[in-house]
């Protein structure tokens, strides 16, 4: 996430979570009607649904339903959840299924438009000369040869899902890590005249930039990511104007969980009202797949959202939460700067926040200087506002989330049978104490560590063969 957008210990958000997902899950029978229902017509009206089904044996039910009278998109019954497209009959039918949840799909500007300052940052007029020295944020989680690189760089045999707006995977610094067979997209409409955003080629920068931050390959060329050797997987879920839909999402973490990708990297988010019982129905689907996900062995990470607020205090008092940073499983990266405060941009809250990585911040714009407080990693030069660069300098919670992800692989790295609630204790336990003493609502339990984290599970966890029962 960008530093200017809604982008972005979980035990107390899922105490208040739950409290509003208990509210009536289920529906009561709709009232019968004497006058005969029209199929569905591709001509007519269409809206598009997610649908939870609480009870699998009632899932045939519901495609016949949806078949009926609509399309089904994606049936996944693991995690329970329907993705379809019809007329008003198909919710109005289903109301009357037990144990059957339906919202009405819709899209959500999970990144901003560009702006002046987004824009200013590309006129840095970047070479492909090696810019490792100038990575600030790698040296501050201790990524160096003689740190957590002194351990491993990653293993091809692990794979990052980007879920963003693409990735441009001919970059000199991507195509060595890209996976060409995983990658894919999710998005089926093109804003933009010219623009074919069904292809998982990134017009936006922005997942092209989280992509570097976790995987660019030491080759001598351009940048560095935390774990040079891991293999990215581009999942493509938001258009080149940087919104997409909730479905599409869900879609994309259903998919990472059947490849059995390890790291789902998702710098995106946005916000969901849970007195809204649409809303609470979406926020209910996801759950269901991020548990899904956790149980198939991802690791989920997030960013905590750039809009300075307490997500804990915004959860309370407007029941509003952040997705996918708030979701119980998923751990939430508030951004840190290059002077160790949390970055003003950074949303933070007490059980809300797991970890803090660099994020930058703009400190002293438009002086001179003020570019070097920012990040720095790999752009996609089919960029639609600003073609042709291929390396750039961000702020934002989405610049802070892809170095967890990138911990977190190189942990898999060294014992890819490791659950995901042990990496997840692992990156907390050896983060960095930067704030007040023990777990505070900024930084939650640190400044993540990846030689740290890296050091310990060669020492402890490198051997295990998952015995230990940690519960999700």
């Amino acid at each position: 996430m960008t530093y200017s957008i809604r982008k972005y210990s979980h035990l107390l958000l899922a105490v208040l979570i739950v409290t509003a997902l208990l509210l009536p899950a289920t529906t009561v029978l709709a009232a019968s009607t004497t006058q005969p229902i029209p199929a569905y017509s591709e001509s007519g009206e269409k809206h598009s649904y997610i649908i939870v089904v609480n009870d699998t044996i009632a899932l045939p039910k519901v495609m016949s339903i949806v078949s009926r009278f609509g399309k089904v998109k994606e049936a996944h019954a693991g995690a329970g959840l329907l993705i379809a497209s019809g007329s008003r009959v198909v919710e109005e039918l289903l109301k009357g299924v037990k144990g059957v949840v339906v919202a009405e799909d819709y899209k959500v500007q999970f990144l901003p438009p560009p702006t002046e300052l987004q824009a200013d940052l590309m006129n840095e007029n970047i070479t492909v000369d090696p810019y490792y020295p100038y990575q600030w944020d790698m040296m501050y989680i201790n990524v160096s040869p003689d740190k957590a690189w002194s351990v491993t760089t990653g293993d091809p045999g692990i794979k990052v899902a980007i879920l963003d707006t693409g990735v441009c995977w001919y970059h000199p610094d991507i195509a060595p890590n890209y996976d060409f067979e995983l990658s894919t997209s999710f998005v089926n409409e093109s804003p933009i005249e010219g623009i074919d955003d069904s292809s998982p080629m990134d017009y936006y920068g922005h997942g092209t930039w989280c992509a570097g931050c976790v995987a660019a390959a030491l080759n001598g060329i351009g940048v560095v990511g935390v774990a040079p050797n891991v293999k990215i997987v581009n999942v493509k879920v938001l258009t080149s104007e940087g919104w997409g839909y909730w479905s599409w999402i869900l879609e994309a973490i259903l998919y990472c969980a059947d490849n059995k990708i390890d790291v789902i990297s998702m710098s995106l988010g946005a916000y969901l009202n849970l007195t809204d019982p649409n809303d609470r129905a979406i926020y209910l689907a996801f759950v269901r797949a991020v548990l899904y996900a956790r149980a198939r062995g991802c690791v989920l990470v997030a960013a905590a959202g750039n809009e300075a607020n307490d997500l804990t205090e915004t959860l309370i008092k407007e029941k509003l939460i952040e997705v996918p940073a708030m979701l119980p499983g998923v751990i939430s990266v508030s951004a840190v700067t290059d002077i160790y405060e949390l970055a003003p941009y950074s949303n933070y809250g007490f059980g809300a926040i797991d970890v803090t990585a660099p994020g930058g911040y703009w400190y002293g714009y438009p002086e001179e200087g003020w570019r070097y407080h920012l990040c720095l990693n790999c752009w996609s030069p089919e960029c639609w506002w600003s073609p042709g660069s291929y390396y750039t300098r961000m702020a934002g919670t989405s610049a802070a989330c892809p170095h967890v992800s990138g911990v977190a692989a190189l942990i898999l790295s060294i014992n890819p049978r490791l659950r995901p609630s042990i990496v997840e204790h692992i990156i907390k336990i050896t983060a960095t104490d930067i704030g007040e003493p023990g777990y505070d609502e900024y930084f939650g339990h640190g400044l993540v560590d990846a030689y740290g984290a890296v050091k310990l599970t060669d020492t402890y966890f490198k051997h295990i063969k998952l015995k230990i029962i940690i519960k999700h």
